[in-house]
């Protein structure tokens, strides 16, 4: 098809048009940011736009100390090593703690349970609460078998 049978004048005005539609989108954008800025300036908008955190733990700030009895908990319920992986999922989607959150209130519960009967210890299938080797002997008299009175 040539430039003479098009009913619109060719691909030169399509340009022109387009070009005329970008300078008028521009200007519109320019028009918006000056208006924002005026709002901001009066109190009116939040600055979307703030310097980004420097520092992770000024990013993602979690307190770990909050982490732990509900760490505790769910570790203590489940009958079976967790993984941090599975720990993450009975928090809600919007307050997942990281990873690194996550393993450092495990460490702090490790410490605490310094100097007791019982540990959080790490397995190959997570973490769990197990008795330690230490008094391993009087606990597991717990589950010995008595011999049946006849």
């Amino acid at each position: 098809m040539n430039d003479e049978s098009r009913p619109d004048g060719g691909p030169e005005e399509d340009i022109d048009a387009l070009e005329d539609i970008a300078e008028d989108e521009h200007a519109d954008n320019e028009s918006m940011d000056e208006s924002l800025e005026e709002e901001i300036d009066q109190g009116k908008a939040e600055d979307v736009f703030e310097e980004p955190a420097t520092d992770l733990k000024e990013a993602e700030e979690v307190d770990v100390n909050a982490l732990k009895p509900i760490l505790e908990g769910a570790v203590l319920a489940a009958g079976e090593a967790l993984s941090i992986e599975r720990m993450q999922t009975i928090f809600s989607e919007d307050a997942i703690p990281s990873k690194v959150h996550i393993r450092e209130a495990l460490e702090s519960i490790q410490i605490d349970c310094e100097g007791r009967g019982f540990e959080l210890k790490e397995v190959a299938s997570g973490w769990r609460f197990q008795v330690r080797d230490t008094y391993a002997t009087w606990v597991n008299r717990l589950w010995e078998e008595k011999p049946q009175k006849y």
